[in-house]
């Protein structure tokens, strides 16, 4: 009899997709915390167990760099979910945190958190989004 573990299949629900404001689409991959850390890889990734307030990190570019710039209060995020449901968020407000606040991670409401990461950059956008 094999000693090995049985498969693990995620069957919750997750974002598998997200639209930006103006049309921008990412594919998510998923990503999880290790020792500790969330450390997103060079694709847009959700993070898996963040089924409350989602969080969701994108890699910096200068077209979502121009996006950002522009983004007003209600703009509207959209999520494709795993079944095919899109759910639709509005940006609450934008931020610049320092790259170890993890406050942002902890948030217990109904919320859509995307991260902007800069792998160059102690900085980063922080877009919190409500249903």
């Amino acid at each position: 009899e094999s000693m090995l573990p049985a498969p693990y299949f995620d069957t919750a629900i997750h974002p598998i997709g997200i639209k930006f404001p103006g049309g921008w689409y990412f594919y998510l991959s998923t990503g999880q915390v290790a020792d500790g850390q969330w450390t997103p890889s060079s694709s847009a990734e959700y993070l898996l167990g963040s089924e409350v307030r989602r969080i969701i990190a994108v890699p910096w570019n200068q077209q979502i760099d121009a996006v950002i710039q522009t983004l007003e209060t209600k703009a509207e995020f959209r999520l494709t979910m795993s079944n095919n449901d899109i759910l639709t968020y509005s940006m609450a407000h934008i931020e610049r945190v320092p790259r170890t606040q993890i406050d942002i991670f902890s948030g217990t409401d109904p919320s859509l958190v995307v991260i902007i990461v800069e792998p160059d950059s102690d900085m980063r956008w922080v877009i919190t989004c409500l249903p």
